[in-house]
C-alpha cells in the first residue's frame, strides 16, 4: 500500500542569508511591531524595535544595523523624513530601508523611493513577502560590505592607482608628479649578519611605517623593491608633499626604537619631480601598473647617492616645495644622466 505524501510546510525554511542580521524596526503600533519582530526572530534575524521615529533614527545612525524596516506614518517624525536623514548621513547612506505603508496610492510609494527607500511592503504585511524582500536587501548589503572589505585588503598589496586601474582600465596616461625613492643603506650585510626572520621583521616595520607616512602626506606607494620603496605624489602640491613625507620619515627613523636590528634605521631618500608615464607593463598573465620615465630614474639615482638619514632632492623640487630648509646647492654626476644634476639636501631637524 502506498504511503500518503508528507504534508508540505506552510512556510519555507529560513534563508541563511538572513541569519544573525540585525534589523531595526521603527513602528509606533506595538502589535504590528511585535508581530514583525516575531517573524524576524523565527527567520534567524535579530530585530530591535523602536516606537519613535526620532529615537529609531538616532539609534540607527549611531550603530547602523544590516537593514531597517520603517513605517511611514510615524506620529513624531514622518518616515520620509527619517529616510532622507539616513541617506544624508555617511554611516547610513547605503543602509537597506524597507518601508511599511498602508497606502495603496502609487504616489506614496514613489515618494518613498525618491526619499531613498529600497523597497516597500504593504500593510498589513504578509510574513513571507516581508522576509523575501528583506532577505534580498540584507544579502545586497552584506555583499557590498564584503566587497568594501576586500578592496581595503587589496590596498595592502597594491597601490590605490593600481586598484582603480583594475576596476576601470584606462590607457597610458601622462602626468606630472613628484617621485620619492627610499632605501636602506648596507642592508645586504645586515641580512647576512643574523636571523633572517628578524631581518624580515625589521624591514617590514620600516617599510610599513614609511608607507603610513606617505599616505598621510597625500601620496601612494607604487611598489616595494626588497628593502626599498617607490612612492608617487600626483597632486599639484607633489614636491611639497614628498618633502614633507621625506622629512617625517627621517625624523621617525631617528627616534625609532622598535626595530629588532637597527637602533636608527639607515634610510636614504631621493626626490625628483617632472613628467611621467603611468600605465600597465608586463604580460597578459602578470601585469604591473606603475610609473615610468626619466623622472623616476633620476629619483632612484638620487636615492642611491643619499647617505643614511639623508634626503637628496633635485633643485627643481627644492624650488617648488618652498617652506623647507635646504642645504647649499651641489652638482652631482649621476649614472645615466648626460650632465651633472643640481641638487639640494633637505635639512631634517628634530
Amino acid at each position: 500500500m502506498t504511503a500518503p505524501p508528507r504534508p508540505r510546510p506552510d512556510r519555507a525554511p529560513p534563508d541563511p542569508r538572513l541569519a544573525g542580521a540585525v534589523v531595526h524596526v521603527i513602528e509606533d503600533d506595538e502589535r504590528v511591531r511585535a508581530s514583525i519582530e516575531r517573524t524576524l526572530r523565527a527567520a534567524g534575524a535579530r530585530p530591535i524595535g523602536f516606537a519613535s521615529g526620532v529615537e529609531g533614527l538616532a539609534a540607527t545612525q549611531h550603530d547602523p544595523p544590516h537593514a531597517l524596516i520603517l513605517d511611514l506614518g510615524l506620529p513624531d517624525l514622518h518616515g520620509l523624513a527619517v529616510c532622507r536623514a539616513l541617506r544624508a548621513h555617511p554611516a547610513t547612506a547605503r543602509l537597506p530601508v524597507l518601508v511599511l505603508t498602508g497606502e495603496s496610492d502609487t504616489r506614496v510609494q514613489l515618494d518613498a523611493l525618491r526619499a531613498g527607500a529600497d523597497d516597500f511592503v504593504q500593510k498589513p504585511s504578509h510574513p513571507d513577502i516581508l522576509l523575501a524582500r528583506l532577505t534580498n536587501q540584507v544579502a545586497r548589503h552584506r555583499a557590498e560590505a564584503e566587497n568594501a572589505r576586500l578592496l581595503r585588503e587589496l590596498e595592502r598589496y597594491v597601490s590605490t592607482a593600481a586598484r582603480d586601474q583594475a576596476l576601470r582600465p584606462r590607457a597610458l596616461e601622462h602626468l606630472r608628479c613628484a617621485i620619492l625613492f627610499s632605501d636602506l643603506r648596507d642592508s645586504t650585510a645586515a641580512s647576512f649578519a643574523g636571523d633572517p626572520e628578524r631581518y624580515a621583521e625589521a624591514v617590514r616595520l620600516v617599510l610599513g611605517r614609511q608607507a603610513d607616512i606617505v599616505k598621510h602626506c597625500g601620496g601612494y606607494v607604487d611598489k616595494f623593491t626588497g628593502d626599498g620603496m617607490l612612492a608617487v605624489f600626483p597632486d599639484d602640491q607633489g614636491p611639497w608633499q614628498a618633502c614633507r613625507a621625506a622629512e617625517q620619515i627621517v625624523r621617525w627613523a631617528r627616534r625609532a626604537r622598535e626595530s629588532p636590528i637597527w637602533a636608527t634605521p639607515p634610510i636614504g631618500i631621493g626626490v625628483h619631480e617632472g613628467p611621467v608615464l603611468r600605465g600597465d607593463v608586463g604580460s597578459d598573465g602578470r601585469r604591473d601598473f606603475t610609473v615610468m620615465g626619466p623622472t623616476v630614474n633620476v629619483a632612484a639615482r638620487l636615492c642611491g647617492a643619499a647617505g643614511a638619514g639623508e634626503v637628496l632632492v633635485s633643485d627643481g623640487v627644492a624650488r617648488a616645495a618652498g617652506a623647507f630648509a635646504f642645504g647649499p646647492e651641489a652638482e652631482l654626476s649621476l649614472k645615466g644622466l648626460p650632465a651633472p644634476l643640481r641638487t639640494r639636501r633637505l635639512v631634517c631637524e628634530g
